[in-house]
């Protein structure tokens, strides 16, 4: 059997990576744990009495890490018509507001979201530049640094960022249809997430997977791939 070449195995490697990027868009590779934390929950607050150290479910009886730094929020109104006020929120060395106007028709944030009415698309923001927030009825998260995910199979024209939705980043959980907002993010990056069957929900990042075998050998079969071509392009020269 003839052994496969350079360009051979860099192309396996390309189309394993598509693969994997496309089951994501699935569910079958969540980024996030989810717990229930059931219709309610509480906050344990820090000394200073602003900053969060954990929360815990409605029942009482678990408590979970919820490590949240203070958020700074200020407000801007005027009295003139069109922009009537705009709503602040800042941590660390990161801000994002929401801006409101006097028709009340419309409520626009600095991330892009836009609501209706008097519901704001930005509900809060951590250290790292992560906002969480809604867009019509669905919960939406930035990644850090303000950046929105960008996914091109969900291209949205409507500007309403469909690769920030929540619900594409979790499994399938029983009970939940969909998240309705995300309120909560701390400065690691876990969420706090209402749905629509009113359940508040935690949301936990995966820890990123240690380097396998498999993964080093695909890494240095393409590094050997783009080699090989390099390597065939000058002796044709």
């Amino acid at each position: 059997m003839r052994p496969l070449s350079g360009i051979s195995i860099a192309i396996l490697v390309i189309f394993a990576g598509t693969s994997a990027n496309a089951d994501s868009l699935f569910n079958s590779n969540p980024q996030f744990t989810v717990t229930d934390l059931g219709t309610s929950f509480s906050y344990q607050y820090g000394p200073d009495s602003k900053s969060i150290l954990s929360v815990t479910n409605g029942a009482g009886n678990e408590t979970y890490a919820f490590d949240k730094s203070p958020v700074e929020y200020s407000l801007w109104t005027s009295s003139g018509y069109g922009l009537s006020a705009v709503h602040t929120y800042k941590a660390g060395s990161y801000q994002a507001s929401n801006s409101t106007y006097t028709n009340n028709a419309v409520v626009t944030s600095s991330v892009g979201w836009t609501n209706d009415k008097h519901q704001f698309p930005i509900n809060d923001i951590n250290v790292n530049g992560q906002v969480v927030g809604s867009i019509a009825g669905s919960a939406r998260f930035t990644l850090p640094d303000l950046q929105h995910h960008v996914i091109p199979s969900l291209s949205d024209s409507s500007g309403m960022y469909a690769a920030d939705m929540l619900d594409i980043y979790i499994p399938p959980v029983s009970g939940l249809s969909w998240l309705t907002s995300a309120f909560q993010i701390d400065d690691v990056g876990r969420i706090l997430a209402r749905g629509n069957n009113e359940h508040v929900y935690l949301l936990s990042p995966n820890p990123v997977p240690e380097p396998t075998p498999l993964m080093m050998f695909t890494t240095l079969a393409a590094a050997y791939g783009t080699l090989s071509i390099r390597r065939s392009f000058r002796r044709q020269a």
